[in-house]
């Protein structure tokens, strides 16, 4: 998350370039995605990840990667029958790569 003001029920990260307690870089998608996997395995059914900051991974780590990375967290929902929200401003993003993302998510 890149808004650190979250329900204190949450288990929740706050993505930065400034080591911090519960931070996590923005470059390390392959961290991420290892703490996602475990997190579905742990609720084993029904488990729920937000991501509120798409455009700020984008910017460190390009589309590429971006697209790899959200494809294989909407993987891990699938088959523990959990869900993955992503939230994202639509005009921050190119038409093309929107409909790329929405192909790819819903």
């Amino acid at each position: 998350m890149r808004t650190p003001k979250v329900p204190p029920a949450w288990n929740s990260f706050f993505v930065t370039t400034v080591p911090a307690e519960r931070s996590i870089s923005p470059t390390n998608l392959a961290k991420m995605a290892d703490m996602a996997a475990r997190y579905f395995r742990e609720v084993e059914k029904g488990g729920i990840l937000l991501i509120d900051c798409p455009e700020y991974l984008k910017t460190y780590n390009g589309f590429e990667a971006l697209v790899k990375f959200l494809s294989q967290v909407k993987d891990m929902a699938i088959l523990h029958e959990g869900a993955l929200i992503i939230v994202l401003h639509e005009e921050a993003w190119p038409e093309r790569e929107l409909n790329l993302l929405k192909r790819l998510l819903l």
